[in-house]
């Protein structure tokens, strides 16, 4: 179903009085940077999806290594806010980088950094009162992220974010000289993920849930806005989600979770954003992901679905040994028999490379909510990954 207003995300920018607009103009502290599994259609708060997860919970990043077989990992992905209207310079990038120590089996130190440009139309910046220049309306936030993880269990991370917002356009200043108003941001994210696995008696399946919590922005600091006599707050948001996994090693893997996002601070109170779905992964290499949002303050219904395609190595290589074997019930091995690629001894660490590409493509459909249509309808997030 097409939307019949107009969209809700130039809205925000417009800085017309909506909800999110008035928490601060760091909108893409609200925007999912994406990902792959239940990350690309949710939040993923518990379920590792990606580098760019750190953006969400920074406790997911020491995950990353071990998820993927490798040591480096990068991300790139981009959306286009406004296919319908066909808009120029309305869209989403995101770029992740992360890199992983493994201390030993389970236990990992990772550390990141994520890249997100929000583009939202352009401005005429008027240089004098009668000479302009068409300049854009763009956000950059720049994140890093230190993470650990202990017995393969659980895993906390700290992420510290910068902010430059040129959203608001041209502005005069105290003796009308119009200037371009820009807001600056710093702030800081915490953490945690709890996720065991077991073995279900008599069969070759593990189950285990998980647990994931983050808290975005919780330092106290203001945005300035340059230009403007008003310091105004940004989101303080409080992420957690939960899931369950049933997997059986190498051949395929079941996650349910729900998630919950709502800004906690004193300011402006939310209502809870929420996502529940699924995501089915077949043989390491094919993964189909779907979740359902709730968003009353926005009025928005949505289904969002994902659909992924994964080329790994080391997955093909340990697919290759079951089938010679006719084991389909061990844990698989970070080095698969016969690998073609050497592993190398650093600071005491086996580390064994891996060429992992993937490619995921996400679509969002809209659905009518409280007399409102979605504004996000029919947006499409295409995602590359490269993992050794």
């Amino acid at each position: 179903m097409r939307p019949t207003t107009f969209p809700c995300l130039a809205l925000l920018l417009s800085l017309g009085g909506l909800t999110h607009a008035q928490k601060g103009y760091i909108l893409s502290y609200l925007m999912p940077p994406g990902g792959e599994g239940a990350a690309s259609v949710a939040l993923g708060v518990a379920i590792p999806g990606g580098p760019s997860s750190m953006a969400v919970n920074p406790a997911l990043l020491a995950w990353e290594g071990a998820r993927t077989s490798s040591m480096v990992q990068y991300s790139w992905s981009y959306m286009d806010l406004e296919p319908d209207r066909h808009l120029p310079n309305y869209s989403q990038e995101v770029r992740s980088f992360g890199i992983r120590f493994p201390f030993k089996s389970g236990t990992d130190l990772a550390l990141g950094y994520t890249w997100n440009q929000l583009e939202m139309g352009s401005d005429t910046f008027w240089l004098d009162r009668n000479r302009g220049e068409i300049r854009k309306k763009e956000e950059t936030v720049h994140h890093f992220v230190l993470s650990g993880r202990w017995g393969g269990v659980a895993s906390a991370g700290v992420g510290y974010k910068s902010a430059d917002s040129r959203l608001r356009g041209t502005m005069l200043d105290d003796s009308g000289n119009p200037i371009r108003s820009t807001a600056s941001a710093e702030s800081w994210d915490l953490g945690m993920m709890v996720a065991p696995r077991w073995r279900i008696p008599s069969t070759s399946l593990r189950a285990g849930p998980s647990l994931g919590v983050s808290f975005i922005n919780v330092d106290p600091d203001q945005m300035v806005n340059f230009g403007d006599t008003i310091d105004y707050a940004i989101a303080h948001l409080r992420r957690w989600g939960t899931g369950v996994t049933v997997f059986s090693p190498d051949l395929f893997s079941v996650d349910l979770f729900l998630e919950d996002e709502a800004d906690v601070g004193p300011s402006y109170p939310q209502a809870t954003v929420r996502y529940q779905g699924w995501s089915l992964d077949v043989l390491g290499l094919l993964k189909v992901s779907s979740a359902d949002l709730t968003d009353p303050d926005q009025s928005r219904r949505e289904t969002h679905e994902s659909y992924q395609a994964t080329f790994d190595l080391k997955q093909i290589w340990r697919l290759r040994g079951r089938l010679e074997s006719g084991d389909w019930t061990s844990l698989p091995s970070d080095r698969a028999k016969d690998y073609p690629l050497p592993t190398f001894d650093i600071l005491g660490a086996k580390v064994s490379p891996n060429l992992r590409l993937t490619y995921t493509r996400k679509n969002v459909r809209g659905w009518d909510y409280r007399g409102a249509s979605s504004a996000n309808d029919a947006q499409e997030r295409i995602g590359w990954a490269i993992c050794l």
